[in-house]
């Protein structure tokens, strides 16, 4: 019988072979496993040809004892009447040491930060610490400059205790870069529990910004004017400043077409220009480009169209004199369409008399 995980029993028939004789028994046993505790180590009674049940109980007694294994002990079955039949069993209790308490960490989550180049947003990150059992004591390492851990190091018991990670002044002079990931070690006392989470700080730079987003459109006629002769963007930054340069097509005239831009909105004059009256009759599409040239972001486009429509002529046309006949083909014709020609009528021919 090996009881290694109390509270055990275990339990044996005893009974006498053949007839219907009874036989006296007395049970050898330990005293951790006798059914009073006491230090007599035996019991006695008995047995009849039907099977009679004895169980053995693990007592207070094992409680109190130290960690370790405890026998094998004899469990002496004996026949008192006759002697035939007498046997053993044996006994070991193993009494497990208690378990080392392991740090426990919470949430399992990393730590993730993104703001711009200068003005991070305030930020603070908390962590549950605890001890499985007991307490436990704990250090932190591995944590960036960026960071400042309310603590480094300590003890915990079963109801924990919160670190909390807060972005301090170091972050707001970065520069615009992805940081880390950084591992941050959370060191159990025991070695049971020990455990990781990583920090990682995104810093932005600042980008460039256009407004409106929609694209453009003049129409008018060939060699004349167009309508709208000018359109406006605005641009500005996201925060503190960048520069910027423009590349439009040729009928556009942007400007400026390259300055400096802050989180105040700068306004963008782009006039169609003398070059869009030379253009033949059709529709001409293009971009305009709006560049950061700080650092590329917020880099942009917006489409520009320009409609070119033919000229109108109007062709009229008469018979001189009246008396000759009439003359066909008048009428209004768009530049390049196909040529016309006036036809005469003769007058009919006078009546005789």
């Amino acid at each position: 019988m090996d009881f290694s995980a109390p509270p055990r029993t275990a339990t044996r028939s005893v009974a006498r072979s053949g007839g219907s004789q009874r036989a006296g028994g007395c049970l050898a046993i330990p005293p951790s496993f006798a059914p009073d505790g006491g230090a007599t180590g035996a019991i006695s009674g008995t047995a009849f040809p039907s099977p009679s049940t004895v169980t053995f109980t693990v007592n207070a007694n094992a409680s109190g004892l130290a960690a370790g294994t405890y026998g094998p002990f004899a469990i002496t079955f004996t026949n008192s009447d006759t002697g035939q039949g007498t046997q053993t069993r044996t006994a070991t209790l193993t009494v497990n040491p208690p378990p080392s308490p392991a740090l426990q960490v919470i949430p399992t989550s990393n730590i993730f930060l993104a703001g711009n180049q200068g003005a991070l947003p305030p930020s603070s990150f908390p962590y549950a610490l605890s001890a499985t059992t007991s307490t436990i004591n704990y250090s932190i390492s591995g944590v960036p400059n960026c960071l400042t851990p309310s603590s480094t190091s300590g003890n915990v018991s079963s109801p924990g205790t919160t670190v909390t990670f807060t972005v301090n002044a170091n972050a707001n002079s970065l520069a615009p870069g992805t940081y880390g990931p950084t591992t941050i070690t959370f060191t159990s006392g025991t070695g049971q529990g020990t455990q990781t989470r990583t920090a990682t700080l995104t810093v932005n730079p600042p980008a460039l910004q256009v407004t409106p987003a929609s694209g453009s459109t003049a129409s008018g006629t060939h060699g004349g004017s167009f309508s709208p002769s000018s359109f406006r963007y605005s641009l500005n930054s996201t925060f503190g400043s960048v520069k910027y340069s423009i590349t439009a097509p040729s009928w556009l005239t942007a400007s400026p077409v390259s300055a400096t831009v802050t989180t105040s909105a700068r306004t963008i004059t782009f006039t169609v220009n003398s070059k869009a009256r030379s253009l033949g009759p059709n529709t001409y599409t293009d971009n305009i480009g709006f560049n950061n040239t700080t650092n590329n972001q917020g880099n942009t486009t917006r489409a520009a169209t320009l409609v070119v429509n033919p000229k109108q002529y109007k062709l009229s046309v008469t018979a001189s004199p009246t008396a000759d006949g009439t003359v066909s083909g008048a009428g209004t014709f768009a530049e390049g369409s196909s040529r016309r020609r006036a036809t005469r009528s003769p007058c009919p021919a006078p009546v005789p008399r």
